[in-house]
């Protein structure tokens, strides 16, 4: 027997047969396959994900399928098929895994570094098999929300955690479908749809004086659904001047045809906080506050020819203090820094599906500006800041990225291949590049395949390091953008309870942006490296110990991550502070098992030795000291408790109190403790629920 349930377009299935329902690629919907073993939003491990074939292909041959969710995604779409590594982090994992904020999440992957300045998502720096924190694109709903300014502001997010429905990672370049910043890979954040009519609240207290407040509320109705969240969250800190204080505010709808639908979002988050030694050590008392806004709007239709269309509008403001509340300011300190971006954008994409493939044209448009008393070109006035009373603007600058770009699937039995090309311009250099792309999946026996992945890929640099100066540092008008060829070479294998995959990375960079000096009387700055190449291997493995046919093992599942990388540049006579500094190890392992009845555990172990040096400023001294980064392991886990709507759970992180640092002289947080409960209120079925029953 065959079920449908549709809200917000789900689908149940609990009968597989030899019959091609690749159609569910473009339905829009979740489809869940009930019967069968594995669901892919459950994986803590970061695996690849198995797109289904064209529709206009017939399955020959009967195979042994898991669960599988397959989402309206981004990533899931662009990349169909499964030559490309990209990790999915659902919403199981989410909420049972010792997690509470973005940093957590991507800590607990191998593949990407984490730079943390401030702790339960203040702000970190993000990077990717081995590249730097400017090099990755940061999406939110598919809409680029990437800074122009500095990527130490990608991960200012304009929701909280709970508003997160899963996180999806690109490992690798992504420039032949995203075009410009997709230089070393892709994180899209999706946030949760309305699915039916609830209330859910949250409420979490912990060490330094943490707590966090949350309420959502979902509406359905018979072609609409509504999403609204409010979140405020603070802490004394974990050290001096490590405070912080944030509210957000999030809306999402959506509103369903017969063959197409629209989408819309709209957020506002304001967030200050202590920014203990975050830039320098000198002048440790820093304090930075920012606010952003989005809204964006989407259109998407089905059949085959689709469509799907993207215009969005971001803002972000921040003003920066050197010295908290001018506290011991020097007579040389004259003014905070002040920044506003204001980004506005739109793409769109028609796809064509035939019994060669797909076929995808798209264009992409972008408008950058920043407006600061630091960054861009004097334009002679001087302008109010936002947000900011006393602040101003006397600098601007603003460029427009556009891109075209094709891309062809092609499915040959068990050889599939995706070409892609895009063909990018910006008003800021005035010369065509060109991006390819080819990747190739070969499926061989029944459990497993290799893959193989070649493309081109570019960064523009943005407003910081063109233009800002300070007392250590001094901006670059003259760069160039950066670029890199890729090769990806990988295998992995997937039978019953055991899933497992390798790949090979190489990156050959050219023109890459790296902020140098020759000598420690010098200043930093910006330059164009020669020559980087970064070259490295993934590995995973996953043992889903739950689905074992006794079902009484009391480990649900045990995963394994580790990620290797090396680095060299042509040109290594100067002191790196950013491209030679990378995360040479990481090892993750993460264990979910039972406790007791309807109480869980899991935990998190993570290994990390990181290369380079810093500069340790000795107070005492006087001076900066050179100093390597030491390797450490952190033991995180969560207890917790679910039942008819409510969960109980208790984190501890850093159980071993272990003192280390991630980037120069900013220590991190040591055990830190806290509990918290949520609770979802239920209210009638949605009035678009309806069943069909086939038999």
């Amino acid at each position: 027997m065959k079920q449908f349930y549709k809200n917000q377009s789900i689908s149940y299935f609990s009968r597989w047969t030899r019959k091609a329902y690749a159609a569910f690629n473009s339905l829009n919907k979740v489809v869940a396959i009930s019967g069968l073993s594995v669901a892919l939003t459950a994986v803590a491990l970061p695996g690849e994900v198995v797109a289904q074939e064209d529709t206009t292909q017939r399955v020959s041959s009967q195979f042994d399928l898991e669960e599988v969710e397959i989402v309206d995604s981004e990533l899931l779409q662009i990349f169909e098929v499964p030559s490309r590594v990209i990790c999915v982090v659902g919403r199981q994992e989410l909420q049972s895994a010792p997690i509470e904020t973005v940093q957590d999440v991507l800590n607990n992957l191998s593949q990407i570094d984490l730079r943390q300045r401030g702790n339960n998502d203040v702000q970190a720096d993000v990077s990717i098999r081995g590249g730097t924190f400017d090099q990755v694109l940061v999406m939110l709903n598919g809409v680029n929300i990437t800074s122009p300014q500095t990527g130490h502001h990608n991960l200012d997010l304009p929701i909280s955690f709970d508003q997160i429905e899963r996180i999806e990672i690109l490992n690798g370049a992504g420039s032949q479908s995203y075009g410009a910043n997709a230089y070393s890979g892709v994180i899209n954040i999706i946030t949760r749809n309305a699915y039916k009519n609830e209330v859910n609240l949250k409420l979490v207290a912990g060490d330094f004086g943490l707590y966090n407040l949350g309420a959502s509320a979902s509406i359905v109705g018979q072609k609409h659904s509504q999403f609204i969240a409010i979140n405020r969250d603070a802490s004394s800190g974990y050290m001096e001047n490590t405070d912080f204080a944030r509210t957000s505010l999030y809306y999402n709808g959506r509103y369903r045809l017969k063959k197409s639908f629209f989408e819309w979002q709209a957020s506002a988050a304001q967030k200050e906080f202590g920014s203990q030694s975050f830039y320098t050590a000198k002048y440790p008392n820093q304090f930075e506050e920012t606010q952003s806004a989005l809204a964006s709007l989407k259109y998407q239709s089905y059949g085959m020819l689709s469509t799907q269309t993207n215009v969005y509008w971001n803002l972000h403001s921040d003003r920066f203090e050197l010295f908290r509340n001018n506290e011991k300011a020097p007579s040389w300190y004259k003014n905070h820094n002040y920044h506003l971006t204001t980004v506005m954008g739109g793409n769109s994409k028609v796809i064509y599906k035939s019994k060669f493939g797909k076929s995808t044209i798209g264009i992409d448009v972008r408008y950058e500006h920043i407006a600061s008393n630091v960054l861009g070109i004097p334009t002679g006035d001087t302008i109010d800041a936002l947000f900011n009373p006393g602040g101003f603007y006397t600098k601007e600058d603003a460029r427009t990225n556009t891109a075209l770009s094709l891309e062809q699937i092609f499915n040959l039995g068990r050889l599939s291949m995706i070409a892609a090309l895009t063909v990018n311009a910006n008003t800021a250099y005035g010369n065509l590049g060109l991006y390819p792309g080819l990747d190739f999946n070969y499926r061989f026996r029944r459990n497993w395949k290799i893959n193989a992945s070649f493309y081109k890929t570019m960064r523009l640099p943005t407003f910081t390091d063109l233009y800002y100066a300070g007392p250590t540092n001094i901006g670059n008008p003259e760069l160039l953008p950066e670029e890199a060829m890729n090769l990806d070479v990988g295998a992995s294998f997937h039978k019953g309870i055991v899933k497992a995959s390798i790949t090979s990375f190489n990156s050959l960079g050219k023109n890459n942006i790296d902020w140098a000096r020759t000598s420690d009387t010098l200043k930093w700055q910006p330059m164009n490296v020669t020559q980087v190449e970064t070259y490295g291997i993934d590995a995973q493995v996953k043992l889903y110990l739950g689905k074992l046919k006794s079902n009484t093992f009391f480990i649900k599942n045990i995963s394994l991550q580790y990620t290797f990388i090396n680095k060299g540049a042509l040109e290594n006579d100067y002191e790196s502070r950013y491209v030679m500094d990378y995360l040479r190890h990481k090892l993750v392992l993460g264990i979910h098992h039972r406790v007791y009845k309807n109480i869980s555990a899991s935990w998190k172990i993570r290994y990390q030795k990181r290369n380079g040096d810093y500069m340790h400023w000795d107070a005492d001294a006087k001076q900066d000291i050179l100093t390597p980064y030491g390797a450490y392991t952190l033991v995180d886990a969560r207890i917790y408790w679910k039942l008819k709507g409510w969960t109980i759970f208790a984190d501890v992180k850093n159980i071993f109190n272990i003192q280390y640092i991630d980037y120069g002289n900013v220590y991190q947080p040591g055990r830190w403790f806290s509990v918290g409960v949520k609770k979802s209120f239920n209210f009638k079925k949605p009035a678009s629920v309806y069943l069909e029953k086939a038999i």
